[in-house]
């Protein structure tokens, strides 16, 4: 960042690319996009210039459903991905551990907490916060708000405590 140098770009996805997170190791990143894929990416650099260097993806894995977000897990090889439903994948299959669903809403965020490493939060379309733990077979809570969330971003001092970032701007 300093040298304001692109290190690495790559044409990822058909269509939006809708999220992207770093493996706990910082030597992958996944990302998810319009096409219903989810490609891992080696984080390795390369030279700009050097037009032999492949820019495809370790690993393509081809969801049923359109995602709109992902997070990972802080240590395990874990990921969970959201849209029409929220999903647990491990890095080294390609078919969802679990699926786990509230309803038919559609979830446009999901993050993992930082400390309570189980504990996930989805934010829905229908002005809902979800909370799932990986453990379960079913969601925890549902909390509705009085604004549709966009965003949710966890509390790393304090495990049961985030904050969101609602369509009002607030």
């Amino acid at each position: 960042l300093p040298t304001r140098k692109c290190m690495k770009s790559l044409n990822a996805h058909d269509g939006f690319v809708r999220g992207i997170v770093f493996s706990t190791d910082g030597d992958r990143c996944l990302s998810v996009g319009d096409d219903k894929a989810i490609k891992v990416w080696t984080t390795n650099t390369y030279d700009m210039d050097d037009e032999e260097d492949d820019n495809a993806p370790i690993n393509t894995i081809l969801s049923k459903t359109v995602l709109t977000s992902i997070t990972h897990h802080r240590r395990d090889p874990i990921f969970a991905t959201c849209g029409e439903m929220c999903q647990l994948w491990e890095e080294s299959r390609n078919e969802p551990l679990k699926s786990l669903q509230w309803g038919s809403d559609s979830i446009h965020h999901i993050q993992f907490n930082l400390v309570e490493n189980n504990l996930l939060a989805a934010c829905t379309s229908s002005r809902s916060i979800i909370l799932y733990d990986r453990r379960e077979g079913k969601p925890l809570r549902k909390v509705v708000m009085s604004m549709r969330p966009n965003y949710l971003a966890w509390n790393p001092m304090e495990a049961f405590t985030f904050t969101v970032a609602n369509e009002d701007y607030k």
